[in-house]
C-alpha cells in the first residue's frame, strides 16, 4: 500500500530480491476491503504509507485487524 514511485519499486524489488511474494493492494481501498485483504493474505509483513489522499491506513488496520501475538 504505497503509492507508484520510486518507493513502492524499492520495495518490491527488494522483497523480490529475498524470495518473498508482493501482494499489491489499491490504496483506494475501504478499511472493510483493506481489513479483508491483511487478514486473508497471510502476510507477514506489510509496507504502507500512514495516509494517501487523506485514508489514513494505519488507523483503519489499528481499528479492524489484531496484533500479532508474540
Amino acid at each position: 500500500m504505497i503509492t507508484n514511485p520510486t518507493e513502492w519499486s524499492i520495495a518490491a524489488f527488494t522483497a523480490a530480491k529475498t524470495g518473498a511474494l508482493v501482494a499489491a493492494i489499491s490504496t483506494f481501498s475501504t478499511p472493510r476491503e483493506l481489513s479483508w485483504a491483511v487478514e486473508h493474505s497471510g502476510a507477514a509483513t506489510l509496507t504502507t504509507l500512514d495516509v494517501f489522499r487523506g485514508q489514513r491506513f494505519l488507523d483503519a488496520l489499528d481499528d479492524r485487524v489484531p496484533a500479532p501475538t508474540p
